[in-house]
């Protein structure tokens, strides 16, 4: 899958500065989510259980969403992770992809900032709706694509 043009669409639409999308693939016959975009994040890996909430969301095979993620637990290593010194992740989706009833990836789609509020928007429930579209375009594609 192309990662790269996925994220730019993502971060364009969603109004995302870049470096805000990451991406889960899961490791199979291991219950793990393995870090697949950006590349530079490849070999860490998050348990599919409810010890962490990205593998929760898995469990859950639903979207979610958080604009208080510092308030979270268990998510002291996607900080670690995923946000620069300066600008510390502040709000969240957590957003599965379902095939056949089985969770493929998972995206992750960030705001950073020092603060909340400077995070820019809470995400919502339309932002859910956004990518839906284009995870489910970009899909669509890659069947046509292939046939």
């Amino acid at each position: 899958m192309a990662y790269d043009q996925i994220a730019k669409k993502i971060t364009r639409e969603l109004n995302l500065e870049i470096g805000s999308i990451y991406v889960l693939e899961i490791v199979e016959k291991r219950n793990l989510l393995e870090f697949a975009y950006p590349k530079s994040l490849s070999g860490n890996m998050i348990p599919i259980d409810r010890s962490s909430l990205t593998g929760g969301i898995s469990l859950s095979k639903k979207p979610y969403y958080s604009n208080e993620f510092p308030q979270e637990k268990s998510l002291v290593m996607m900080n670690l992770l995923m946000a620069s010194e300066s600008k510390p992740i502040q709000k969240k989706i957590i957003y599965p992809i379902v095939n056949n009833g089985s969770v493929e990836r998972v995206f992750l789609i960030v705001r950073k900032g020092s603060s909340a509020s400077k995070a820019g928007a809470d995400f919502g429930n339309n932002d859910l709706e956004r990518l839906k579209s284009i995870v489910e375009n970009v899909s669509l594609q890659q069947v046509a694509e292939s046939a």
